[in-house]
């Protein structure tokens, strides 16, 4: 992975950002991708790009439905801030994003050509393309392709604005179909086209909240309304409840684990102290017993007489004894 920034010779410090349209917001994860922190970078800058706007109505941002857009600290900063966050329905942005219709195509197409004349330069044969020179090919292809006439034509032609129904004929989304001999669609995407295409209807109400705590956006939904953030909080706080129900479970097996190696240790203590008092009987027995012997002894001693009085005593008697 090349770094963030390098150092030119001058000591001039740049990084990819310096490359960039101006105001281009520069996050870095690996692997790369949007989470929940980075889309709620885009959004604080968004709603500083459109203090004005909101000021004096409201604004709709339209996305498909990933599921870091769909974070409730994300739909809690837009219904907040005056801002309708619609997701579009599954699998249909290359219809009904205005990104994908009029601008991703082109720009995409633009930076191929800078890509392929980079490839095909003979100054550029032993060079390998980095960061920096990925981010000035952005650029340029970006400054070509979003312009004020692409961006209208992209809100145009998926009829969001003006808005028009009638940009989407039936055979705009053709259902997909099941494998079957009767060539019967499928219910389910049956139920989709006729909620959404035919009958324009993407009730809140309708949201199903998936088991991974995300919002199904199959048909589409307006996700910024009460309805579907109270859906997405009533899901988040049943997680928690688990989440909280599961630490306290592993809190009272610690405490238990604790208070019995407390009671082991006090049944421990109880018998030391019962060894203790043992040991101290025995040797306070033993020191008796040492007592008494020596007493004993001392006893037997003074009683018996030295050997030098039982010889004194022996030679008087024989000194005594007459002669035959």
């Amino acid at each position: 992975m090349e770094a963030k920034y390098r150092t030119l010779v001058d000591g001039e410090t740049q990084t990819p950002a310096d490359f960039l349209p101006p105001g281009a917001i520069v996050c870095y994860k690996t692997p790369a991708g949007v989470n929940s922190d980075i889309m709620g970078v885009w959004v604080d800058s968004y709603l500083r790009q459109t203090t004005e706007l909101r000021a004096t109505g409201k604004t709709m941002v339209t996305f498909d439905g990933y599921a870091s857009h769909l974070s409730i600290p994300v739909l809690r900063k837009f219904r907040d801030n005056n801002v309708i966050a619609y997701a579009l329905p599954a699998h249909t942005s290359h219809a009904t994003q205005p990104l994908d219709v009029a601008v991703f195509g082109p720009m995409k197409a633009f930076a191929r050509q800078r890509l392929s004349v980079f490839a095909n330069s003979p100054d550029n044969s032993r060079s390998n393309l980095n960061v920096y020179g990925a981010c000035e090919m952005i650029t340029q292809a970006y400054h070509l392709s979003m312009t004020p006439a692409n961006i209208k034509a992209g809100f145009g032609r998926t009829g969001i604005h003006p808005v028009d129904p009638a940009v989407f004929a039936d055979s705009t989304f053709e259902l997909s179909r099941t494998y079957a001999t009767d060539d019967s669609p499928d219910e389910a995407w049956a139920d989709v086209a006729a909620r959404f295409f035919k009958d324009g209807r993407s009730l809140a109400s309708s949201a199903r909240i998936l088991k991974n705590g995300t919002l199904d956006t199959g048909a589409g939904f307006h996700v910024t309304t009460e309805a579907v953030i109270a859906l997405l909080e009533e899901r988040a706080a049943a997680k928690r409840a688990v989440e909280e129900r599961k630490s306290q479970a592993a809190k009272d097996r610690d405490a238990n684990k604790e208070v019995r190696a407390s009671a082991r240790a006090e049944r421990a203590g109880a018998a030391a102290a019962r060894a203790a008092v043992r040991v101290a009987a025995g040797e306070v027995a033993d020191e008796r017993n040492l007592q008494t012997l020596a007493v004993d002894r001392q006893g037997r001693q003074a009683a018996a007489r030295s050997m030098a009085a039982r010889r004194a005593d022996a030679k008087a008697r024989v000194g005594s004894t007459p002669s035959a």
